[in-house]
């Protein structure tokens, strides 16, 4: 089933519904594909430990109803090694955004085909 256009305004208005969250700094659809997938980024107005639990539950609440979430991509620390204590610390991140895959249709990781 391809993707229709009130699937697309589903995600567009999800998208506002989240930007307008004050722990959010900007969410907004990135793009979307033939099969009802979308791919939702989302940047928080703070960073911490709990920023991807609390963000999963944040854009699982908003879901419009016959959409699920596939995936959730958080940005990559950048690690600063120390070699005479065999330790590192998180100095930054990869990027400030977090990608989302938001699906209408089942996904099939082995067959790579939308069901």
């Amino acid at each position: 089933m391809p993707t229709t256009q009130s699937q697309i305004e589903e995600m567009k208005a999800m998208a506002e519904r989240l930007a307008a969250d004050p722990s959010i700094k900007s969410a907004y659809i990135d793009d979307w594909g033939r099969f009802g997938n979308f791919q939702l980024f989302v940047t928080p107005r703070h960073h911490d430990r709990s920023t991807t639990l609390r963000l999963r539950a944040l854009v699982r609440k908003a879901l419009p109803e016959k959409a699920h979430l596939r995936e959730c991509f958080g940005p990559d620390p950048i690690r600063e090694y120390r070699p005479y204590s065999r330790s590192s610390r998180i100095v930054g991140y990869s990027r400030s955004y977090w990608v989302f895959d938001v699906d209408y249709q089942h996904y099939d990781q082995q067959t790579n085909f939308f069901n």
